[in-house]
């Protein structure tokens, strides 16, 4: 009858069992007494306020643009400072252009009617690339294609210089 007596007491009757390891116990006390001693004090039970809450793991970074080239984005950035430095007219034409990727914003009163419907990003993506085209072959101005050409001139050069 030895199996019936509490492992933890051996004096009483065991009621319960462990859940984690089936040992049988006869009361919460003698419970608790052998769930700190041979698991650590953690509990199975997910409703346990005493346990610590599960971090979630971090998601693994996102791989680099092909483009990139295994290069490091932030390496063109004082060269670009110093272009929009000596061409100031660089900055209007590109903002333009990521303007034109940004959805408008919904006047709820008129429910999407003042801009004729939403459009989707591939749209608005779409209509920046047109207006990129149309000022790359000077449909909308010398000035801004000679910006934008240096703008694409930086990037190039950013590209065929040796991987770091």
């Amino acid at each position: 009858m030895s199996h019936n007596l509490c492992h933890v007491c051996q004096s009483n009757a065991a009621k319960y069992k462990c859940p984690q390891d089936g040992v049988p116990f006869c009361s919460v006390a003698c419970g608790k007494q052998h769930k700190d001693a041979s698991h650590d004090g953690l509990s199975t039970n997910t409703r346990s306020h005493s346990a610590a809450p599960a971090i979630p793991e971090m998601p693994a970074p996102k791989p680099r643009p092909s483009y990139l080239k295994g290069r490091d984005p932030s390496s063109i950035v004082p060269t670009f400072k110093e272009l929009l430095e000596q061409h100031p007219e660089i900055l209007p034409v590109l903002q333009q252009i990521y303007a034109r990727t940004i959805p408008p914003e919904v006047d709820v009163s008129r429910r999407q009617r003042s801009y004729g419907g939403s459009r989707s990003q591939k749209k608005l993506d779409e209509e920046a690339m047109k207006l990129l085209k149309d000022i790359r072959l000077g449909n909308n101005g010398s000035e801004q294609q000679h910006a934008l050409d240096l703008v694409m001139q930086l990037v190039q050069e950013n590209n065929d210089a040796p991987a770091s």
